[in-house]
């Protein structure tokens, strides 16, 4: 919708990284991923494939996990303190993976100097590799 694309355009005018879920259509990318700037998330496997319902595409910029994710979820709407750990699958379960990762460098002030080895040092390591894509795009916003 128009609305929606003026708030990834307002947002990005500010500055922010805009980061959402590519869909689980295992097709196109849907919006607001699809929108140009915006950091397009697909769900990826143990294995750091990606997931057969995950949507793909040009647009997407990054895999992160989104199989078998335990989510705390509230349940009678919260009045008995009644909480149950789910297992869900998607691209909603991916992207927070890649948004919270984003905002540790930019809060951490990390310097582009240490990001550089960045993918070097995550071959050696068990993060999936595609976790440098989040840092070329924190890259990006700092020019």
């Amino acid at each position: 919708s128009k609305i929606l694309e003026d708030a990834v355009n307002h947002a990005r005018a500010k500055g922010a990284l805009v980061v959402a879920a590519a869909g689980n259509s295992g097709k196109s990318v849907g919006y607001p991923a699809a929108y140009p700037g915006v950091l397009a998330v697909s769900a990826t496997d143990r294995n750091d494939k990606i997931a057969w319902f995950s949507s793909r595409g040009s647009e997407v910029g990054i895999g992160a996990p989104g199989v078998a994710v335990t989510q705390q979820t509230v349940c009678n709407k919260g009045k008995d303190k009644c909480e149950v750990l789910g297992v869900f699958n998607g691209t909603s379960m991916a992207s927070p993976h890649v948004a919270g990762a984003a905002v540790m460098v930019v809060v951490l002030e990390v310097p582009l100097s240490l990001i550089a080895p960045v993918p070097q040092l995550l071959s050696q390591s068990l993060m999936p590799p595609a976790l440098t894509v989040v840092l070329d795009e924190v890259e990006h916003m700092n020019r």
